[in-house]
């Protein structure tokens, strides 16, 4: 429901805050390619106006805040929609890693954990191909989620190969 804003436009975008909760969905449901366009849709303004943080609103009027952390959650999309990293496990001892890999042709990651960086990056060498490198810290237990593969593949330090994957409508 509040994926689709247009077709029920009763829902409220609120504020640049309330994307916090389109980011979670869209990680959730595998929709981070939708989110990061309607995000960078809707940030442009900020952009346009000269802004080098996010605003507290859309318009950035004299009493709001124009460094207001609880408006950015493009970080939050990052890592779980677009990188799909979550802990499997407290603590990040297994680390789920679960790309959207037709958010971007290329696209190249860090995010930190308790244990070290973690690293994604792919590139589209074909329409059906991608190249794809998952790195995460020693000690740390990977589980690697492919798209439209039903399996895991577990892994240890790092993890590269060839996708099979095309972008879907």
């Amino acid at each position: 429901l509040i994926m689709d804003i247009h077709r029920n436009s009763y829902v409220s975008q609120g504020s640049p805050y309330t994307y916090f909760f389109l980011a979670d969905a869209a990680s959730k449901l595998g929709r981070a390619e939708w989110t990061t366009r309607v995000f960078c849709r809707d940030y442009s303004n900020m952009l346009e106006r000269g802004a080098t943080t996010t605003w507290e609103a859309w318009n950035a009027e004299n009493h709001d805040s124009l460094n207001h952390a609880w408006s950015a959650p493009f970080p939050m999309l990052t890592r779980a929609g677009i990188m799909g990293i979550t802990p499997g496990k407290p603590g990040y001892r297994v680390v789920n890693v679960a790309p959207q890999l037709n958010t971007f042709n290329t696209f190249e990651g860090t995010c930190c954990i308790p244990q070290g960086d973690i690293t994604v990056s792919w590139n589209r060498i074909s329409p059906d191909e991608i190249e794809l490198a998952v790195n995460i810290p020693e000690g740390v237990n990977g589980i690697l989620k492919l798209p439209g593969a039903d399996d895991t593949v577990s892994f240890k330090s790092s993890w590269n190969g060839c996708v099979a994957c095309s972008f879907s409508g």
